[in-house]
């Protein structure tokens, strides 16, 4: 604990050491905006890739349930249908 009390009264007395760079350096760094200009389609491209994959499996996943559902209902429905007809009597 008395190393933790020390060490935040010297950060407190000493001040932070900035780093020196040279005059027209800052000038040189490119601007936030224009990172996130960059990073913005890379980032979108990269979402769509990696979330693509997963929602074509789910879908297939979940519409395949359905059609198997669905095909079943249907040739119940009609299988009643063709029994309960006049015709079959």
């Amino acid at each position: 604990m008395a190393a933790v009390t020390v060490a935040a009264t010297m950060a407190r007395v000493i001040p932070a050491i900035q780093p020196h760079r040279p005059p027209g350096v800052a000038a040189l760094m490119p601007k936030r905006g224009m990172i996130m200009a960059c990073i913005a389609p890379v980032k979108s491209a990269m979402t769509t890739a990696c979330i693509a994959p997963v929602k074509l499996a789910m879908t297939t996943v979940c519409m395949s349930a359905v059609n198997r559902v669905t095909t079943m209902v249907c040739m119940l429905v009609a299988s009643l249908a063709m029994t309960k007809s006049p015709d079959n009597r």
